[in-house]
């Protein structure tokens, strides 16, 4: 069984290595990512606020952008956290409108 773990909310302007926008957004956001070094696996996982995951997106390049598209979603509060070799890098928390 995988083991849970809830990543520290981070202020979105603090986040070094992602830059989400528009936030808040009726549903999509643009994400871009930066990484500064290899790494053997990583990923952006995209959860709602208790915890399930709603997308997840392995990553192949040391930077890029990506597009979430949750125009499903429903209003609320949403998490964007960025793994790498398995590990919480960064985590920002981003908030859909609608």
């Amino acid at each position: 069984m995988q083991k849970q773990i809830t990543p520290e909310i981070v202020d979105i302007n603090v986040c070094d290595e992602l830059n989400v926008y528009p936030n808040p957004s009726e549903g999509i956001f643009l994400v871009k990512y930066s990484l500064d070094k290899e790494f053997e696996t990583a990923e952006i996982k995209f959860t709602s606020s208790d915890g399930k995951n709603v997308e997840s997106y392995k990553l192949t390049e040391l930077a890029s952008e990506i597009k979430i598209n949750c125009k499903s979603c429903i209003t609320g509060s949403y998490l964007i956290t960025l793994y790498t070799n398995g590990e919480i890098l960064c985590s920002c928390a981003v908030h859909i409108n609608k």
